[in-house]
């Protein structure tokens, strides 16, 4: 069986400008042929952080609203970790599709506070864009804590 060096004998610098020309939906299959494919490709992969607080507005399906809720919990845990937030450059935060009720706005309430409770974990964020985002003093402390961006 062929090395793996021998499949890709390219120097690092060569394949992550090949890696920068793969579209991102291909990026992840092809993060798994080696580990160094992989650890030229994650900067990439997680360079632009997106978090949309999610609430569904469907009453039918209340477990629904929990589970969006959890989910945006989630990805905005993975992208303040240490091993992915130091690869974010963009974050940009959308709450203009979120249908906030009087009934969901302390879950909304809670994920704008973990989002700017966390942001500091992205320690080389380079640009910052707020659709439809509601702050208060702890948001703009927060804010004031990222060492890359002017304000």
């Amino acid at each position: 069986m062929p090395s793996l060096s021998n499949i890709l004998p390219l120097p690092d610098d060569v394949l992550g400008e090949i890696l920068k020309e793969v579209p991102l939906k291909e990026l992840t299959t092809i993060s798994l042929v080696s580990k160094n494919v992989r650890g030229l490709a994650i900067p990439r992969m997680f360079r632009t952080f997106l978090f949309a607080p999610t609430l569904s507005a469907d009453r039918q399906q209340g477990s629904r609203l929990q589970a969006t809720h959890e989910e945006s919990v989630a990805k905005l845990r993975f992208f303040t970790s240490g091993d992915i937030s130091r690869h974010v450059r963009a974050c940009y935060v959308d709450a203009s599709a979120c249908d906030v009720s009087h009934r969901d706005a302390c879950a909304y309430k809670q994920l704008l506070d973990l989002f700017f409770e966390l942001i500091p974990s992205l320690t080389n964020v380079q640009k910052l864009e707020f659709k439809e985002v509601p702050f208060n003093v702890f948001a703009l402390a927060q804010l004031g804590k990222l060492s890359n961006i002017d304000l």
